[in-house]
Order: C-alpha cells, then sequence, then structure tokens
C-alpha cells in the first residue's frame, strides 16, 4: 500500500467545508490532514478517525462560521427565541420541571464520564516522547487447544536478543517489577515500594532527577534512586546522594539519584528505583533467568529510530520469536508492540507493571451514559409533542402573522437548548455531589482527580447537542404544518405513534438496565458463593515481612479463638498465580509442560480442607532436607498421561527444574477467579520455603475486633518495623470480583436513573393524554361507561407497550451481557426465570399504578364539568 492510504472520514470533512468561512478552509483542512496523518501513525488508524471527527466539531467557532448562517442566527433574533422560550416554560412550570430534573440527572452522568475519560487520556503524557514509546509483550498460546492469553510483561532474554539482532531501536530500558520492601537507615526502617530498572531507564522516561547523572544513576550494581518524598522519610530531607541504605537488612545500596516524586497519571508508579545490574548478578545461578519463557515479572520499553515504524520492528520480533519458541512442543510465546498511549486506558492484560483501566470499562460507561442521556432527550421529545394541542393553535397563529419555517423551528430548538442549559446548571451541582461516589467505584485504587476546569468545554458541549437531538423532533413535528390545517381544527397531529415509538425505546432502556443489575447481581453472587473444590470459611490471612520472626506462628496458634494455622506463598482463588514448567519422567528430553503451583507447609491441607483421593498429605520433613513433595490435582494427574491417581503416587517430577516427589493426589479445586479456567496444579512442600502469608483458621463466631487486637499485640512483638496486617478469606475473594461489583453499583445507579426518566416520561404522557381525552371521557361517561372501564381504555396500550418493551430489551440485554459483560467468564451462573422477571414486574407495577392514578383523577370527574364549555 501506498504512504497516504489512509485518508480523513469524508462526512466529517463535508461538515467542515459546510459551515467553514472559504478563506480559512483550505488551510484548516490542510492542519487537520497533517494531524490526522500524524495520529494514523502514532495511535491507530481508527483512533486517528475518532479525533479528526471531534476536531471537525471542536472548531466549530463562531470566527469559522460562514457568514450567511451567522446572519441567520443575529443577536435580535435569538433574544427574540430566547425571551418567547422563557414565557412558554414559565407559562408551563410542570412540563420545564419533569425534562429539567430528566436531563439534569441524565446530564450529570455525562459530565462524570466526559471528566473521567479526559482523566484517562492524560495518562503518562508527561513523558517527552510519549508518542513514540513502545512496550514489548507477549501472547502466550498453548499448542493443545489453541488457548491465547495476553501478557504485559515479557523475558529478560529479549531485551539481551534486542541489543544483537534487532536494528532500528534508539532506546531501551528493562523494568524487573519489586515489591514493598525494606529500607533502612542508622535511625530509622521504613517500607518503598519500587522495581529494578537498567541504567536507559532515564532515557526512555521523563522522570527528572533533581540530585544525580540520569545517564550514571541506574548504571551498575547497588544502586538506588529515591523519590524526594522517599529520600525525605529516610533522611529527612533530599540531600541524601552518596549515603547508604540497606536493603531487607541484606544489600547495601548507594543512593545515586533523587528524582521528583511520579505524578499520579503515570501507568507505573515507585518510590524507589534499584539498579537492574544488582538483581541480574544475584541471579546469574538461576537457570531460569534467561530462558525465553521466564516472563513473568519483566517490562521492556523502546523507542523506535526515527523513519522507523512499528511494524519495521515488529517482523523482526516474529523471527526471534519463531526461533525461540520452536524448541517448545506445548507453546508458543509471540511478541508484540504497544503503543504508550494505549496502556491506559487499553486491553486488560495479564502481569501489569501498574495501573491498569479496561477499554470494555470506558466503553460500556460510554454506552451506558449514552443511553441514558438519548432517554432523556426522547422524554423531552415525547412531552413536546404530547403538548401538541396546546402548542398548535399558537404556531398557526405565529404563520399566519408571517413566520417561515425557519423561525418556527429555530424557536423550539432555543426553547430545547435553553432547557438543556438549565439543566446544566443543575448537573454540575449534582456532578460535585456523585464525584466522590463516583471515584471511589473507578478509581481501581490510584489517585484520580475530576475537574471541571479542563471539561467545561465539552460539559456546555454535551448539553448544546443534548438540547439540540432533544428539540430536533418537536421542531420538525410542529414547522411542517400549514397555517390553515393547524387553525382549522385541534387535530392534524398524528395519532401518536411517533410518541408511543419513543416512549417504548425509553422503556427498552429502562428494562435493560434492571435486566443488567439483576443479572450482574446473580453472577456476582454467584461468584462470592461458588464452591472452589476447599474452604475459605473462617480463615484469617496474614502477611509475613521478611523480618517476622518463626516463633510469631507459634504464638498465633495459641490464642484461644485460633484452631489451626498454616504456610502458603501465595493466595488463591483472587486472581494471583505462579507458573513454571514440569518434566514427567525426569529423564525424558522431550517437551515440559506449564504447571501453577503454591508452596505450602505441612498444615495447609488441613487448614484448607482439600480432599485427597490418592495417597496422603505431606509428612514433615527435617530443615535440612533437600526433599520436594507435591501433591497434585486430577488435572496435572490425567495430562501426565496418569489416568489412575493411585499409581501417581511415589512418582518422580521436575518442577521449576527441581526434583519433586508426588505424595497425593486431590480432587480437582478452582485456584483462578472465575474469569479463567483451571488445568493442572501442584501444592509443593519443602522446608525452608519462602512462605509469605500465614493461614489462621479460627473458631466459629469469633470476637473479630477482639481477635485482631490480641494479634496485633503478638505481631509487635516480634516486628515493630511494619503495621500489622490481616485479611479474612472470604473478603480477599469478594474483592477479586471488584469488577463486578464496579459494573454492578453503576448500572444500577443508571438503572435508577433510567426507570426515574422513563416513569417521569410516562407520567407526562398520560397527563397530557387523559387532558386531551378528558371531553371524551366525559361523554362516554354519559353514556353508561363506568370509571373502571376510562382507566382500562386509558392503560391497556401503554401496559402492551411496556411488555413489547420488556422482549426487546431481554433480548438485546442477553446479547449485551454474553457476549460483552461475561464474555471473559469461565464459569458463570445459570440464569433462572426469577432473574429475567423480578426487576422488570417492579417497572410495570410502578408504572401501571403511575398509570392508574392520573387516569382515574381525570375519569372520576363528573361530565358535568368537563363538557360545560362545549
Amino acid at each position: 500500500m501506498g504512504k497516504n492510504q489512509f485518508t480523513p472520514p469524508k462526512l466529517a470533512t463535508k461538515f467542515i467545508s459546510w459551515y467553514c468561512k472559504p478563506e480559512l478552509l483550505e488551510d484548516l483542512l490542510g492542519d487537520l490532514e497533517e494531524m490526522y496523518l500524524r495520529n494514523v501513525k502514532a495511535k491507530g488508524h481508527r483512533h486517528a478517525n475518532w479525533i479528526y471527527i471531534l476536531d471537525a466539531f471542536k472548531f466549530l467557532r463562531w470566527y469559522t462560521l460562514k457568514l450567511k448562517i451567522t446572519r441567520m442566527v443575529s443577536f435580535s433574533i435569538i433574544y427574540n427565541y430566547f425571551i418567547t422560550s422563557l414565557r412558554v416554560m414559565k407559562s408551563n412550570l410542570t412540563f420545564t420541571f419533569i425534562n429539567s430534573i430528566g436531563l439534569a440527572i441524565s446530564l450529570s452522568v455525562g459530565l462524570l464520564v466526559i471528566a473521567y475519560i479526559i482523566n484517562l487520556q492524560s495518562f503518562d503524557k508527561f513523558h517527552s516522547h510519549y508518542d513514540e514509546i513502545y512496550r514489548l509483550q507477549n501472547t502466550y498460546i498453548d499448542k493443545r487447544d489453541g488457548a491465547q492469553e495476553l501478557y504485559a510483561s515479557t523475558s529478560i532474554k529479549l531485551f539481551s536478543l534486542l541489543e544483537d539482532e534487532v536494528t532500528g531501536v534508539d532506546k531501551k530500558t528493562i523494568i524487573r517489577k519489586g515489591r514493598i520492601g525494606d529500607f533502612s537507615t542508622e535511625k530509622k526502617t521504613i517500607p518503598l515500594r519500587g522495581h529494578y530498572a537498567d541504567k536507559g531507564f532515564f532515557d526512555v522516561f521523563t522522570f527528572p532527577l533533581i540530585a544525580g547523572d540520569p545517564k550514571t544513576a541506574l548504571d551498575g550494581i547497588n544502586k538506588v534512586v529515591l523519590t524526594e518524598e522517599s529520600a525525605i522519610k529516610l533522611f529527612g530531607d533530599t540531600q541524601a546522594l552518596g549515603k547508604e541504605v540497606v536493603y531487607n537488612k541484606e544489600n547495601v545500596l548507594t543512593v545515586s539519584g533523587i528524582v521528583k516524586d511520579v505524578p499520579d497519571n503515570s501507568h507505573f508508579y515507585f518510590d524507589q528505583l534499584i539498579s537492574f545490574a544488582t538483581i541480574d548478578n544475584a541471579m546469574k545461578t538461576n537457570t531460569n533467568w534467561n530462558k525465553w519463557d521466564y516472563m513473568w515479572l519483566n517490562f521492556i520499553y523502546i523507542i523506535p529510530e526515527e523513519g522507523v515504524s512499528e511494524n519495521d520492528i515488529k517482523v523482526q520480533l516474529d523471527v526471534i520469536s519463531k526461533r525461540e519458541s520452536a524448541d517448545s512442543e506445548s507453546s508458543d510465546i509471540a511478541v508484540s508492540l504497544l503503543p504508550l498511549a494505549k496502556i491506559i486506558p487499553g486491553e486488560n492484560y495479564s502481569n501489569q507493571l501498574g495501573r491498569n483501566v479496561d477499554m470494555m470499562t470506558i466503553y460500556m460507561l460510554s454506552v451506558l451514559a449514552l443511553i441514558v442521556i438519548v432517554s432523556a432527550t426522547f422524554n423531552y421529545s415525547n412531552l413536546s409533542i404530547a403538548r401538541s394541542m396546546s402548542r398548535l393553535k399558537e404556531v398557526g397563529v405565529r404563520k399566519t402573522m408571517g413566520a417561515s419555517r425557519n423561525q418556527i423551528f429555530n424557536q423550539f430548538i432555543m426553547e430545547s437548548v435553553l432547557i438543556a442549559l438549565i439543566s446544566l446548571c443543575f448537573a454540575i451541582g449534582l456532578f460535585f455531589f456523585l464525584r466522590p461516589y463516583f471515584i471511589g467505584l473507578v478509581s481501581n485504587g490510584y489517585e484520580l482527580t475530576l475537574a471541571l476546569d479542563a471539561s467545561i468545554t465539552f460539559f456546555i458541549g454535551l448539553a448544546f447537542i443534548t438540547g439540540l437531538l432533544g428539540g430536533l423532533l418537536p421542531a420538525v413535528y410542529f414547522s411542517k404544518y400549514s397555517p390553515q390545517g393547524l387553525l382549522k381544527t385541534e387535530g392534524g397531529v398524528q395519532k401518536g405513534r411517533m410518541k408511543k415509538f419513543l416512549i417504548g425505546v425509553q422503556y427498552v432502556f429502562a428494562f435493560s438496565f434492571v435486566l443488567m443489575v439483576s443479572i450482574l447481581y446473580h453472577q456476582y453472587d454467584f461468584s462470592l458463593n461458588y464452591n472452589l473444590g476447599y474452604s475459605t470459611k473462617n480463615i484469617l490471612n496474614i502477611p509475613l515481612r521478611a523480618t517476622t520472626s518463626s516463633n510469631f506462628e507459634t504464638e498465633i496458634r495459641r490464642l484461644a479463638q485460633v484452631k489451626n494455622t498454616s504456610k502458603s506463598l501465595m493466595i488463591t482463588s483472587i486472581g494471583d498465580t505462579y507458573g513454571s514448567s514440569l518434566k514427567y519422567p525426569p529423564g525424558l528430553k522431550s517437551d515440559s509442560i506449564n504447571v501453577h503451583f503454591n508452596a505450602v507447609d505441612d498444615e495447609y491441607i488441613n487448614v484448607h480442607k482439600h480432599t485427597l483421593i490418592a495417597g496422603a498429605n505431606f509428612e514433615e520433613l527435617p530443615e535440612t532436607s533437600e526433599t520436594q513433595l507435591a501433591i497434585i490435582n486430577e488435572n496435572l494427574s490425567t495430562t501426565l498421561g496418569i489416568t489412575n491417581p493411585q499409581k501417581a503416587i511415589g512418582e518422580e517430577v521436575i518442577i521449576d527444574g527441581v526434583s519433586t516427589t508426588v505424595v497425593g493426589v486431590a480432587t480437582d479445586f478452582h485456584y483462578k477467579t472465575l474469569f479463567s479456567s483451571s488445568g493442572p496444579f501442584a501444592l509443593i512442600y519443602q522446608p525452608g520455603a519462602p512462605y509469605e502469608y500465614l493461614n489462621v483458621e479460627l473458631n466459629e463466631n469469633v470476637d473479630k475486633v477482639a481477635l485482631l487486637s490480641e494479634m496485633d499485640a503478638v505481631w509487635k512483638k516480634f516486628d515493630q518495623e511494619h503495621q500489622f496486617e490481616a485479611y479474612f478469606y472470604d473478603d480477599q475473594i469478594k474483592g477479586a470480583y471488584k469488577e463486578l461489583d464496579v459494573y454492578l453499583k453503576i448500572i444500577g445507579y443508571l438503572s435508577f436513573i433510567a426507570i426515574s426518566i422513563s416513569i417521569m416520561g410516562l407520567l407526562g404522557m398520560v397527563i397530557y393524554t387523559t387532558e386531551s381525552k378528558s371531553k371524551e371521557m366525559g361523554i362516554r361517561k354519559v353514556l353508561g361507561a363506568s370509571t373502571g372501564q376510562l382507566i382500562q381504555s386509558i392503560g391497556k396500550s401503554y401496559v402492551l407497550l411496556m411488555i413489547l418493551s420488556y422482549l426487546v430489551a431481554g433480548t438485546l440485554t442477553y446479547y449485551l451481557v454474553s457476549e460483552l459483560l461475561f464474555s471473559e467468564l469461565a464459569i458463570r451462573a445459570k440464569l433462572t426465570p426469577t432473574v429475567w422477571m423480578g426487576g422488570a414486574l417492579v417497572i410495570i407495577l410502578i408504572s401501571v399504578i403511575s398509570i392508574i392514578i392520573q387516569a382515574y383523577r381525570v375519569a372520576a370527574k363528573n361530565p358535568a364539568v368537563t363538557l360545560k364549555y362545549d
């Protein structure tokens, strides 16, 4: 393909040509096309298209408009429309109130989403090479079933291959993900978060140093760069350059730089950076360190040379990936490039270095906010058309006096925009009220600021567009009639098909929201109560520190409310997994398989109530033993070709390069979240293993507050440098499904709004319908119709409309849930009739009661009152 294979969207270009002055048009289109081509290269074709479309609206300014447009909307005409609109709004306060409240609530949702998206678009833009930085990452492909998993991480070996085999890379850096570690001076010890980074870190990323040389700060072993805040915590000021700190009571590090604190809008965070050469030197004896598939904690970022495209480097990486994966019979690992701009927001990769905001969340929020706003605009259109009887003669008189169709059209558009702008004032108040709750839902553990200053233009634009859309149908509706038809009768109006269609769409939205809430809650409850295959009840997990004495467990066991304890490397079923290679039999030189594992002690099986179908629990081994034992699950036994679990006992396998004896086979259990299916797994026992958690089994009905206080006192006996932390296993399981919880709360809130708007719209429709039929109902009552029959005649069509809307919403919701929200869920709850019907019946019931009350109010009137003027 040629160099300029992509062109800007034609409709957007035509729109610009329509409104822009001829003398500005050529320069404006030239600048926008230049930016478009630059965005295609940096962000991709689709992203560039959206930016171009937004720019087309962004340059819709008074100074760019053609003269004929500016004459059409002169100040005097606008002022006249404004005054007339205020009079109309004042004359019908019920209509104004219903529409203003509906639009204000819906606009507040739009404001929150716009502010959130603007905030996300600011991530990482402080880096001077923002548009040029790429992250290299892995796609793990299982050759046996074709399953793929995306990883943000990659291998250390790839970093060395970049130097030797890949051309066109200008700058590069590797980061190895670290954890919270203890940093000590003579006076204090504090825990700091951080990573290992190589000497190219400050060439790629713009984190300004206030002390030290960025080219040498991370070059060499035993060097550490501190942030300003960390330096002050450790030394009392930032004059720390050249001073020494002790890392985890083992490594003496020299402070080689002080960097400004990491901005909140960075996709990864650190309090300190240790030179990569430090850990590289320490891990030289690890046989896995430089393997192609050792890809779990390493992150590579590059900047291509000028003129070198992403595809140029991708072609070279494909050759390396194919060669390095050739020796594996079970898996392929493909390397790809991801622009920095697509990390936040971006796809949900495993093993993220820091923060992640899934694009699905952005799409969901945007679509749901749009639906709520559209529902409110439909509500406005519906009520405007419903008021046709009281407006037709007004419009007829104005046309008779010489008003043109365009003037009538503009008048109704002005009314709609004015109500939308009034609603915006209320919406901004709601924005500030709802902002802290919204931030709590979507922040995902990091600082988030939703400000008005950067978003006010978008807010006003949203209100203006909402007003235009809301007033479009009424404006077209009223402006098309001739004065003779409008003044001749009170009719001349269609029979309400459009009105029923609009209110039907509103109810489709409302039913869809309430069905999604019902389904999400059902799945959330199912996830929390799913039978994992082992027990998490009454188990408290305590993170251990390197400084925590082994006697801590002994003291904890002595507490009256403690039943038993065990230790583990990780907590299963909350999203964390450890994986490695397994060979069987040990002498076979063929390919290995991938297996997940957890390092545990001899009490772990008893505490978590795992079920053994063959063999026995671990026997306690002496601390000096080099033997490693394993209890494998049924899936791993079958994968190894051992269909009879009893025959697996005593077999030797090699896990992570260590010879391991199988002593038991446990029933399969779900060690991942329900978003992923489980596979081969092993519980490994080896004396002296680096356990990170103490698992405490508690008695029934414990006093949690008193127990945690006792444990805190025990902790302080052995470790006064770290705060005591403890988490109930069931709470950790709940935290693993925070995403579902967030969806549930957001959609629940929006469903309440959508339902409220729909019911307000229905109530307004019934009010105007019953008032317009008051004389008809009076005549029918004189002819013998009962109040009940009159109510039935009014409400029947609306009830049928709601039932039809529910059927459409049910089909739409099922597709959205199956294909979007739950597309990544490996295990789903079955949808029962109760899930489908519960919330919908509530909406129908509330709506029917609203119809009955309003219809009864009109139907119960004395016919003499309704007919006395005819």
